[in-house]
This record gives C-alpha cells, sequence and structure tokens, in this order.
C-alpha cells in the first residue's frame, strides 16, 4: 500500500477525516452528544480553525484517509482546548448536564510536565492496523517537532487500551511518572540530532 502523509486535511476528505478523529477520542466526544452528525460537523468544523485539531497529520492510500495525527505544541494547550471546547458546546442542548460529565472525565486525566509537542489524537482506519500507518504518523510528528525544536513528544494515553501503550512503547513513548488515573502521560525525548 502506497500511504503519503499530508500536512493538512484535504477539504474534500474532511468528512473521512473527521471520522477517525472522533474514532480516536469517541469516549470523549460522547460526553458531549450521542448525536454523532452533530459532533462529527463539529470536528469537521475544528479541522480548519484554531482547535485541537487544525494542524494534522493526514495518511491517504488509494485516495481514502486511512490515518490521522492531530498535534499542536504544550504550550498551545489551553488555548486550543477551550477553542474546541467553545464549538462543541455550541452543539449540545444541556451545557449543565455536559459540564458535570467533563468535570469527571477530566479527573481522571494526569497534567503534563514539560515543553513539547503534543498529540491528542492518533487514529488508523481498522482495516489497515499493523501495515504501518500510525508509525509512518508518528515519524513525521517526531521530524515535524525536531524542526521546531520542541524537545520531546507527549501524549495521554488510556492505559487500559494495551494495543495503544504497546505502539507507543514500541515507538520509545514511556510514561512519565507514576499516575493514580486512567489516563497516563507517555513521553519521548526528541533532540535535534537524532
Amino acid at each position: 500500500m502506497n500511504v503519503s502523509v499530508l500536512k493538512e486535511v484535504p477539504t474534500n476528505q474532511a468528512g473521512e477525516a473527521a471520522w477517525l478523529v472522533h474514532s480516536a477520542l469517541s469516549e470523549y466526544y460522547s460526553l458531549f452528544s450521542s448525536d454523532l452528525p452533530l459532533i462529527l460537523s463539529s470536528i469537521e468544523r475544528q479541522l480548519f480553525q484554531l482547535s485541537e485539531l487544525d494542524q494534522t497529520l493526514v495518511a491517504v492510500a488509494d485516495g481514502r484517509v486511512v490515518g490521522v495525527a492531530c498535534y499542536y505544541a504544550v504550550s498551545e494547550m489551553e488555548k486550543r482546548q477551550m477553542a474546541s471546547f467553545v464549538d462543541l458546546m455550541s452543539v449540545v442542548p444541556d451545557r449543565r448536564e455536559v459540564n458535570a460529565r467533563l468535570r469527571s472525565f477530566a479527573r481522571h486525566i494526569t497534567p503534563l510536565a514539560g515543553p513539547g509537542m503534543y498529540l491528542s489524537r492518533l487514529a488508523v482506519v481498522p482495516a489497515c492496523f499493523g501495515s504501518g500507518i500510525a508509525a509512518k504518523l508518528m515519524q513525521t510528528l517526531e521530524e515535524e517537532t525536531r524542526s521546531l525544536r520542541l524537545g520531546g513528544i507527549f501524549l495521554h494515553v488510556n492505559r487500559a487500551n494495551h494495543r495503544a501503550v504497546a505502539f507507543y512503547r514500541k515507538y520509545g513513548l514511556a510514561f512519565q511518572g507514576e499516575s493514580i488515573t486512567n489516563f497516563g502521560v507517555m513521553h519521548k525525548p526528541v533532540s535535534e540530532g537524532d
């Protein structure tokens, strides 16, 4: 399979990319609404405006989106997460209920410590698992991290997602410190000379 990695989402493939972004963190998106078309419309908008999703690597094979990796500098985290939150909240009917669910969810997230690049979403079409697409996306992200001299890659991962944890470990990431939460922080230093 011939795979190309693009540094932005082609507008004519935004729907495919949005579906993959959703699949990467469906547990989070379900906190806002169970109305999938509504959530997907918000995700599509976020792919093209300042948010957690507007810096996206897209793996394309045979004219189809087969993988995505959304990322940004850790220093931009608060601004980007707030922009995504505001867009998602614009599509929910009961904001008080969503706020309560989000507070509960946030208690399971370990805070980040240190500057670097943050990988907010990584997803590959299930039919392409094991094909090297995720590794290609990670390699491209590492090159971007190195070129921006951000020093390392951070991400949150659900510790119960053994497949993801094994992939990230294979790629050189390690859990940062001990955590009693469900979502741990993994980190990989990236130096200019690597």
